[in-house]
């Protein structure tokens, strides 16, 4: 990889992790559960970025339920009961896009694609 790709990249990355850090801190739009004490949930960003065993397996299991697309995790952004954030990249599409997968022992939960390729394209 060329090194301006691996800035582009590296600076897509910090711009996407702040994004969900933004969204993670609750707002009116998107509270969080509340806990059984009516606390509101929050969730955990301080988990390693890197993608350790435990959750590697988390995902690959997830990932081996799932029908459709493959995605190839890059770091892990956060964690809440049990569910993690995962940045990945979807690996069978035509033109790869950054995706965050969300997963816990029961699969695959939820995806977001993220439209971050194309703004680094343009030097947006």
């Amino acid at each position: 990889m060329k090194t301006a790709q691996r800035r582009t990249t590296a600076a897509a990355a910090v711009l996407l992790l702040a994004a969900f850090l933004t969204a993670c801190a609750g707002g009116a739009a998107n509270p969080a559960p509340a806990a059984h004490d009516g606390n509101a949930k929050q969730w955990d960003t301080s988990v390693p970025a890197g993608l350790t065993e435990d959750v590697l397996e988390l995902f690959n299991a997830a990932a081996e339920k799932a029908d459709g697309a493959e995605y190839l995790p890059l770091a892990v952004l956060g964690e809440l009961d049990g569910t993690y954030c995962i940045l990945c990249k979807e690996t069978d599409a035509a033109a790869p896009k950054n995706v965050l997968v969300y997963v816990n022992a029961d699969g695959i939960q939820n995806t977001y694609e993220i439209w971050i390729d194309k703004h680094a394209a343009k030097g947006t």
